[in-house]
This record gives C-alpha cells, structure tokens and sequence, in this order.
C-alpha cells in the first residue's frame, strides 16, 4: 500500500476524484461525529507524486462534502454535501466562487460537462439540476 491516510485525516472519507492531469487526488469527507478530535469535513488535495497534503484545502462548517468532481479543464472542484448545497471554487487558490442551493436533501452525486460549462448533481431527495457555470 503506498497511501494511506488513516492517520492524517480525522474525517470520513466519501469521495476521491483525480485531476484530469493526474497530478493532484482530491478527497472529500465529513466529520467524525464519535471522536472528540474530529475535524470539519471538506476537500483535501493530495500531490499524486508522493502523496502529501497540499496547502490548500477547503472546510465548511454544514458537516463535510459527500461528492467531489473537478472541470476537465483542472480550474474547478465541485462537491456537494450534508448542507444540500453544490459548491465551486478555483483549485488554484480555493476561492469559493458560488454556492448552488435548491435541493431537499443531501447532495450525493455532481459531474462536469464535457466542455466544462455546466455541472450536474444529485440529491438524496431523488432530484437532478443541472446548473449553468459562471463565465471566466
């Protein structure tokens, strides 16, 4: 095995997604409820080359991330949660450009189009929306 991050991270992981380059593993997770030194679930960036955390990373205080995808063109992560919201930042810096809200229930799936201007995502609550991205 030559990952492992049982002893790093002190969430849930739920969901893994590559760069399309290769180079980064992003990982989403949410809060170890039944551990007195759990942390805020969020997206940790991992360097696939020898598997460190980056510097960045992204928390959020609604309970952790249960998807992660990124654009096809590496300049976006999305992921969705337990706060029923989609939520986009650039990988760059991890600024959170918006957050998507309108669905009833977690948020369990979220994909990029191919051309990277819409992303889709998925609901416990049984609903699919599909939403417009924002113009660079």
């Amino acid at each position: 095995m030559a990952f492992d991050t049982r002893n790093t991270l002190k969430t849930f992981t739920q969901a893994l997604a590559f760069s399309p380059d290769g180079k980064t593993l992003v990982s989403a997770g949410t809060t170890l409820w039944d551990r007195h030194d759990y942390e805020p679930g969020g997206l940790v960036f991992w360097d696939a080359n020898n598997w460190k955390q980056r510097p960045l990373r992204a928390q959020t205080e609604a309970g952790g991330f249960l998807c992660v995808a990124l654009s096809p063109d590496g300049q976006l992560v999305a992921a969705g949660g337990i706060d029923h919201g989609v939520h986009l930042w650039d990988t760059e810096k991890l600024e959170h450009h918006v957050a998507y809200i309108g669905h009833d229930g977690h948020v369990q799936a979220v994909a990029f189009s191919p051309n990277g201007k819409t992303l889709a995502s998925g609901s416990h609550d049984g609903s699919v929306k599909i939403w417009a991205l924002p113009s660079p």
